[in-house]
């Protein structure tokens, strides 16, 4: 992550995030936007994840950390796994 934080050019850019759809995956684009806010998910969506459930594993450390920079649909699916994990703390 600090390779891209130090890329400028990336700056003014269209970028694109892909990541295995859990809480990790989240929390990395969450951390990327903070310095790309501009960076867009792909197939990290609810209707990508149902289409591929046979490839579904439980996470053995899901991440429980706050998340502010997700689109309101990234956020809706990471409280998902949130409540699936069993952390039901309030934001």
């Amino acid at each position: 992550m600090d390779v891209l934080r130090k890329t400028e050019w990336l700056k003014t850019k269209e970028v694109y995030y892909w990541e295995g759809i859990d809480t990790h995956g989240f929390a990395i684009l969450d951390e990327a936007r903070s310095f790309l806010p501009q960076i867009k998910s792909i197939l990290m969506d609810e209707t990508t994840l149902l289409s591929h459930r046979n490839l579904w594993c439980v996470e053995e450390k899901p991440f429980h950390g706050q998340l502010n920079r997700l689109t309101d649909d990234e956020y809706r699916l990471f409280l998902c796994f949130r409540v699936m994990y069993g952390d039901m703390a309030s934001d």
